[in-house]
């Protein structure tokens, strides 16, 4: 399957509403919006990345920004991953944040930021696990 990965455009606004509908169904067209324009407040860049399959149909959106973070470099912090295929949208995702990798690393990015909203405490700690930040000791 070959994907095509390219920055949304705003010509593009509307075929990546019905990708962030997919994963946030309650967005109407002023959220959508919105949403695109705040991705660059406080962030070095910020923007949204499409993809699309060989057939030039839209299967993928990815919002995300480059934090500049205090003491630190850059940072890129990924908002919504949307993919979507009828039988396996991995190679959609994967496609997206490799862009996504590209061009943090040419801001200089040497970390990777997501945002999550907060479930139960267990999902919390599932989270935090699983991206490796966290130690839990114990004597016995």
């Amino acid at each position: 399957m070959a994907i095509v990965v390219k920055p949304l455009e705003p010509n593009e606004f509307d075929d990546g509403l019905v990708l962030a509908r997919l994963g946030h169904a309650p967005f109407d067209e002023a959220t959508w919006r919105e949403e695109l324009r705040a991705l660059s407040r406080d962030a070095i860049q910020g923007g949204g990345l499409l993809a699309r399959n060989s057939t030039g149909r839209v299967c993928g959106l990815m919002l995300y920004r480059i934090l500049a973070v205090p003491g630190a470099g850059p940072s890129l912090e990924i908002l919504r991953l949307v993919a979507f295929d009828l039988m396996n949208p991995l190679p959609i995702a994967d496609a997206l944040v490799y862009e996504a990798f590209q061009l943090a690393r040419l801001q200089g990015c040497e970390t990777l930021r997501t945002v999550r909203r907060l479930t139960t405490p267990a999902d919390t700690i599932a989270a935090v696990l699983a991206v490796g930040v966290i130690e839990l000791h114990s004597v016995f």
